[in-house]
């Protein structure tokens, strides 16, 4: 295990120095210049040390709060003396929280379509019978389960039944 903490280590760093020297380039293209190599290091020594420092903060205070995961929460008491990451913080809080939100209704959605296929299958052809289907309005309700009042079957729609007409 201690291999594999040196090597995901190993890729974090380099991950870290990817995404600073990304950030240099830009600015130093925004501004004009460009940046030496020993800044880019120094920028990169800069970063790894604050991450450690932020995650060692977070790390206190999910453990004040006797938790033994680091939540959102944690990340804001470490970042709210800064406005400006304090709203990125929050800023990619809320789209994450919206992104779960989207993937769950596609979700569900696919559950109501697969909800819908299985009762076409149960039926068999799926529509009701024709005799039946061109007098009635597309829009007016239809009872698939016999008239109300006969014995053991009800005149309300069930899911299926209502997906079926969709």
């Amino acid at each position: 295990q201690l291999e594999m903490a040196a090597a995901t280590a190993d890729g974090s760093a380099a991950s870290i120095r990817y995404g600073v020297a990304k950030v240099v380039e830009e600015e130093a293209h925004a501004a004009g210049g460009t940046f030496a190599p020993s800044a880019l290091r120094a920028a990169h020594e800069v970063v790894s040390q604050f991450l450690l420092v932020c995650a060692d903060d977070c790390a206190a205070f999910s453990k004040h709060a006797k938790r033994q995961t680091i939540t959102h929460d944690d990340v804001e008491l470490v970042v709210r003396n800064s406005p400006s990451a304090l709203a990125a913080v929050r800023e990619a809080v809320e789209s994450s929280k919206k992104g779960r939100t989207e993937r769950a209704a596609k979700r569900k959605a696919a559950a109501g379509a697969a909800q819908a296929s299985a009762a076409v299958r149960r039926r068999g052809a799926g529509t009701p019978s024709s005799a039946g289907a061109s007098s009635v309005a597309p829009d007016t309700p239809r009872s698939f389960g016999g008239g109300a009042g006969e014995a053991g079957e009800s005149s309300e729609l069930d899911d299926a039944d209502l997906l079926a007409l969709v």
